[in-house]
């Protein structure tokens, strides 16, 4: 896991940016992404959190949502792709776990690029995003909160 926990030491430079990677935690599938959510602090206090609010994403859709939230602003960049080369650092790091990962995020980013797009707010910032994902043995999430 050493490519991804580079990429995420480097987006974690970010101003309100949140990350945490290591072993998948001992607890059942529908626990799972909840305490993994946990490791960084969230949902907020205030959020009634259930699964519903993450959505399972493939695995380019997470490498396009990780190199976003890592490299552009949410308010401000919401319509610009991330790099073809971020993306790529980005799936080449997802790459790392195996053949049974699975990636959650909260619909920011995951599927579409229009403003009209509705997301599942983790925080309580006025934009937060980003990609939590798992294989047998390791886990990890990176996080961004912004405000506009």
């Amino acid at each position: 896991m050493e490519k991804l926990n580079q990429l995420l030491t480097r987006y974690g430079k970010r101003a309100g940016s949140l990350h945490w990677i290591g072993e998948r935690p001992d607890v059942r599938d529908g626990q799972l992404n909840r305490t993994i959510l946990a490791k960084i602090g969230y949902p907020a206090p205030h959020t009634v959190f259930d699964d519903t609010m993450l959505t399972k994403v493939d695995w380019s859709s997470a490498a396009r949502v990780l190199a976003f939230s890592g490299t552009k602003s949410l308010p401000y960049e919401f319509e610009q792709a991330p790099s073809v080369g971020e993306q790529k650092q980005a799936l080449d790091a997802l790459c790392e776990l195996d053949g049974t990962a699975q990636f959650f995020s909260n619909g920011f980013l995951a599927l579409s690029t229009t403003r009209t797009q509705q997301w599942n707010a983790l925080s309580n910032s006025t934009f937060d995003t980003g990609v939590l994902g798992y294989d047998a043995s390791s886990a990890f999430i990176f996080w961004v909160e912004e405000e506009d």
